[in-house]
């Protein structure tokens, strides 16, 4: 597959006071879907990769993404390499919830969002597929809409960059 380029200038975002932000390029992303009758079988399957390691979201009924690796076909379930059609942001620190809180109409407290839970909704008017994970978030989102994301991200972050 060709390289692809992000529309992105600064690939990178560092606020002194507790945020990273980064756009990863390179993802293998994979979605897994499955019909109706078939759910429990994929659902098993992929429960059984995740618990051999591999980073798995359930993004909807008969639905997952598998990140970082292609799954084949089964005989209950169908996979698609949606690699060029996603990017990841990912944000560490401190105060990445709160950055997201601004726009992210969903309950991001441990206790509500456990780590490895992802849940898809809207930031800005951009569909995205937001997964709690150690120290932070990883964002997923359409690389069509990849820029005004990105912007979002850096409006909202300002408040903790440092005063100069």
């Amino acid at each position: 597959m060709p390289e692809l380029t992000l529309p992105v200038e600064k690939p990178e975002f560092r606020g002194e006071l507790g945020i990273v932000m980064r756009v990863v390029a390179g993802n293998t992303v994979c979605e897994v879907i499955s019909w109706p009758a078939a759910r429990p079988a994929l659902d098993s399957a992929m429960r059984d990769r995740r618990s051999r390691g591999e980073h798995i979201l359930h993004i909807g009924p008969g639905r997952y993404w598998s990140i970082g690796a292609l799954i084949d076909d089964g005989v209950d379930y169908r996979s698609v390499d949606i690699s060029h059609k996603v990017v990841l942001f990912q944000l560490r620190g401190a105060q990445c919830r709160n950055v997201l809180r601004k726009g992210l109409p969903i309950d991001l407290h441990e206790d509500a969002f456990a780590e490895a839970q992802s849940a898809t909704s809207m930031i800005d008017s951009v569909t995205v597929t937001v997964q709690r994970v150690e120290g932070g978030f990883d964002l997923y989102c359409d690389r069509s809409y990849s820029e005004t994301l990105w912007h979002w991200l850096n409006d909202a972050a300002l408040e903790f960059m440092p005063l100069t």
